[in-house]
């Protein structure tokens, strides 16, 4: 069986739509052989997994200490969490294109470590399994792992990431 990586926004979880979904769709791989890089941030619940999160607090941070963005995690034992819940989800804040394309900004070049290229040497990936989302850097750093490490890259997309458009387009209004 060969190594595989998750790149996603949402942790695997037995609760959040995403990682319930991510987690369902990789239930029969050897947990000792998946390992998953994620955004969000929450940590993880299930274990058996190899976890990497990096968030948007730690983008932030890093823009003052070069030197740390992103961590090893590791699972609550025995518990469910949502008192990790990230800010978005604490205040409702809605998503959109302007507030997305500053993410993507304060993204830009901004997720590699030391911490993130040793956690990736050391897991090996061969194959990744990209949960795409609104986030224009998780392509970034999925195309880079993929060129990086020589991975096979699989890619999967949810309507969860889909932006509502606030007004109808000119075609929407002038076509019956």
């Amino acid at each position: 069986m060969k190594n595989v990586l998750i790149i996603s926004n949402r942790v695997l979880s037995e609760t959040d739509n995403n990682g319930k979904t991510l987690l369902n769709l990789i239930r029969k791989i050897p947990s000792k052989m998946v390992s998953q890089l994620y955004f969000y941030g929450s940590l993880p619940e299930v274990e058996g997994y190899n976890y990497f999160q990096i968030s948007n607090k730690d983008i932030i941070s890093g823009k003052i200490n070069h030197k740390l963005r992103g961590r090893q995690v590791f699972p609550i034992k025995g518990e469910i969490q949502d008192n990790n819940r990230t800010l978005t989800e604490k205040y409702s804040v809605k998503r959109t294109a302007f507030k997305l394309l500053v993410r993507d900004l304060l993204w830009k070049n901004s997720w590699i470590s030391e911490q993130l290229i040793s956690w990736l040497d050391n897991i090996k990936p061969e194959y990744i399994f990209f949960m795409a989302g609104d986030a224009v850097y998780a392509y970034e750093i999925c195309l880079w792992i993929k060129e990086k490490y020589q991975c096979k890259l699989f890619s999967y997309v949810t309507d969860d990431y889909i932006l509502k458009r606030s007004q109808e387009s000119f075609w929407e209004k002038n076509i019956d």
